[in-house]
């Protein structure tokens, strides 16, 4: 029967296709597959790119609002995200909000009090978060009485 085998074409023992020539030294291997790797790696590139046409999206700086996102889908307050990012309020400075710094990127009065009360409950939540000890912190009951040691 036939079987399929790529050792041979790994170890160059098949021959080139039409128009390719197969390294045959150290220096060539590395040669092609640095070759190989930017070809991938522009690929990737236009598949990225190609994909933010479609959505609308930048990729790059949606990674900073994140959490700005989420907040303002939560409240309802998606069309502000563009005063966000024209004020610079990245995910790490949620915490910091104040009235002035949103009234700074023209938010007005009834979407600052939703924000900076989300923000507000948010700190909150979390510093009950932080004092809670983690369910791991305690060690697991000893059984009495089942004579079984460990080894």
């Amino acid at each position: 029967g036939m079987s399929l085998s790529l050792s041979p074409t790994l170890v160059g023992a098949a021959p080139a296709a039409p128009g390719q020539t197969k390294p045959t030294t150290p220096a060539g291997y590395a040669t092609d597959a640095v070759r190989t790797g930017a070809l991938f790696a522009c690929l990737n590139g236009a598949f990225m790119k190609v994909g933010q046409m479609f959505t609308g999206k930048n990729a790059t700086t949606d990674v900073y609002y994140y959490h700005t996102n989420g907040m303002l889908a939560a409240l309802g307050l998606e069309k502000y995200e563009k005063n966000f990012k024209r004020g610079l309020l990245t995910d790490d400075t949620l915490a910091l909000l104040s009235d002035s710094a949103l009234k700074e990127i023209k938010i007005p009065p009834g979407p600052r009090l939703k924000i900076l009360n989300y923000v507000e409950a948010s700190k909150k939540h979390m510093a009950a978060y932080a004092q809670t000890p983690p369910a791991y912190a305690q060690p697991p009951a000893q059984e009495q009485g089942t004579g079984l040691t460990h080894a």
